[in-house]
């Protein structure tokens, strides 16, 4: 069955082929762990370069209904998304060593991809020192991408 879809470019195509196989018997424990492999392997490169430039956009859940889908829809296969895109843009920080996981002030903040500004101005100061790239996040928590160039407010972390 692998080897017959490696050929097949078109996703209606694929389903075709796959349909008459047996679903493993462990497709559900195992479900999430592929998903995760194959979007690390659909957004590497240029699509994960793409996917880490719209922090610090929030993706919502839309109701996606398709059968090609199955097994990626709704809030599950979006927080799939938001975890890879976090994973991605905590690399592009780590290879940066400037950016604002690298600051002084970041603490941990309740999404994939974004750090807590814990600056003693608070929000203000996050404005100020990143501008666009700073949201409000839960009870008006300032959060910017961990990525995020650092500002004039960034002190390194000891």
């Amino acid at each position: 069955m692998r080897e017959a879809l490696t050929g097949v470019m078109d996703r209606r195509a694929a389903l075709n082929v796959a349909r008459p196989s047996a679903e493993r018997p462990d497709w559900l424990a195992v479900r999430d762990q592929a998903v995760a492999e194959i979007l690390r392997v659909a957004y590497r490169g240029e699509r994960g370069t793409a996917l880490v430039a719209t922090l610090p956009l929030l993706l919502v859940d839309a109701p996606v209904f398709s059968p090609l889908l199955d097994g990626l829809q709704g809030r599950a296969g979006l927080d799939q998304v938001l975890q890879l895109r976090g994973h991605l843009a905590r690399d592009v920080a780590e290879q940066a060593r400037d950016g604002c996981g690298h600051c002084a002030f970041a603490g941990p903040a309740p999404w994939p991809g974004f750090v807590r500004c814990a600056h003693p101005r608070e929000a203000a100061e996050a404005l100020q020192c990143v501008g666009e790239l700073a949201v409000r996040g839960p009870g008006g928590a300032a959060l910017v991408p961990v990525h995020a160039a650092g500002g004039r407010a960034f002190q390194r972390k000891p």
